[in-house]
């Protein structure tokens, strides 16, 4: 089991988003936002790029990775086809985001080697960040991380408890 700090920042007195301190291979210190919400853990593309290993894929490739379990009716009712993946939620409209392979992701006393990610252009989040005068957002701590791990946020506490 693994204990590690997390921030909590209340936006407009209502809401708030929660953070944590990561190591991007041994090099970058990061902050990323816990995103229970977020299927999939992303990077900000225009910071991480460099660090990551991408993972090509044609089309129909790229749709069957994230998709293969969904029905034809799902596939359709979320306006996956020919045309690629749509993400919603981060930005408006289609979003141009890729799958790459982070070498070596460090949270306090955890680590993991060779973690997927999506990497995506989160200019948009980073911009509204910079004028409520809030830090540099590196990417968002997905579902896939936060189910992979068992991951629970002990808010009182302010630490997320991660099983091995």
């Amino acid at each position: 089991m693994f204990e590690i700090p997390i921030e909590i920042d209340f936006i407009d007195g209502e809401g708030c988003h929660i953070f944590v301190k990561a190591l991007l291979n041994d090099t970058y210190e990061a902050l990323l936002i816990i995103d229970t919400g977020a299927s999939k853990t992303v990077l900000e593309k225009n910071l991480t790029e460099h660090l990551i290993e991408k993972i090509e894929f044609d089309t129909e490739e790229l749709n069957n990775h994230i998709t293969d379990k969904l029905t034809p009716e799902q596939r359709e009712e979320l306006g996956l086809g020919s045309e690629g993946v749509v993400s919603v939620g981060v930005s408006k409209g289609k979003i141009d985001f890729y799958f790459g392979i982070l070498p070596k992701i460090q949270m306090a006393d955890f680590e993991l080697d060779n973690f997927e990610v999506a990497y995506i252009d989160l200019s948009n989040v980073n911009d509204l960040y910079k004028a409520l005068g809030k830090p540099l957002i590196w990417g968002l701590l997905g579902g896939d991380f936060l189910l992979r791990f068992q991951a629970v946020i002990d808010y009182k506490n302010k630490k997320m408890i991660l099983q091995n």
